[in-house]
This record gives C-alpha cells, sequence and structure tokens, in this order.
C-alpha cells in the first residue's frame, strides 16, 4: 500500500510513520504538494494545516488515489470529499485500524465516518504518549 501525508506538522507525521511501522505500507511525507515524488497512490493522508480549496483540486489534477482522509476538523473543509475523516488528536492505533478495517471502501458511509470522528484522545494523553 502506497501512502502519501500532507501535512506541516512534525508530530501527525511522526504518529502516521509509527502507525504505518504496524502494517505493510509505504509512506511518502511531504509539507507541499511541489515537493510530492509520484503521482499514483493507494491513499492519500491530508493534514488539516495544509487544507486549502485550491490544493484539493491541484491534487485532483496531479494525483490519483483510491482513497481519501482527512486527518482533523471536518466541518471546516469539503467532507464530501473525503472517504474518512480522523478527529486530532490520534494515536496511531486509530490510523492503522481505518487503513486495515476500510481498505476497499467503495461507498461512504455516514455511520463509518461519524464512528472515526470520534476516535480522539484528551490532548493531556496524547502529549503524553509522544514522550513515552
Amino acid at each position: 500500500m502506497k501512502i502519501l501525508l500532507l501535512s506541516r506538522s512534525r508530530v501527525v507525521r511522526e504518529l502516521v510513520r509509527l502507525a504505518l511501522g504496524e502494517i505493510k505500507a509505504s509512506l511518502e511525507s511531504a509539507e507541499s504538494l511541489q515537493k510530492v515524488e509520484r503521482d499514483r497512490y493507494d491513499v492519500l493522508l491530508l493534514d488539516d494545516t495544509v487544507y486549502t480549496e485550491d490544493l484539493l483540486g491541484q491534487i485532483g489534477d496531479m494525483l490519483l488515489f483510491k482513497r481519501r482522509i482527512l486527518l482533523g476538523n471536518g466541518e471546516k473543509h469539503d467532507a464530501g470529499y473525503f472517504d474518512a475523516m480522523i478527529s486530532k488528536p490520534f494515536l496511531p492505533n486509530v490510523v492503522v485500524r481505518i487503513l486495515r478495517g476500510q481498505n476497499a471502501i467503495s461507498e461512504k458511509s455516514e455511520s463509518s465516518i461519524l464512528e472515526m470522528s470520534k476516535c480522539s484522545v484528551p490532548a493531556s494523553d496524547f502529549i503524553t504518549m509522544l514522550f513515552l
């Protein structure tokens, strides 16, 4: 599985890297679309810190994905564009669970998106987990 993570956050990049260590996947992480090396991926993980409407247009013009997952708050963004959302802060096992359990999403399931969006932890636990 080839995964592209677009994020400016070192914490998000590290959490995703840790998560993908548990599954067979190759990760390309970039802070901007200009630094992306390939044009086809199985999954796009888009951090809400880099999200813009213009970026979605550029992504559509330049890259192909089977699935698109938003990391952050879907209320501020075009939730219809994404197959799933992971609310921040999140633990690596949430990413693993979504990638393993839904590798073949063919239709958006509102209940599964709502269930995934509830996967979060208190900020204090999130920070503690980073330093373990």
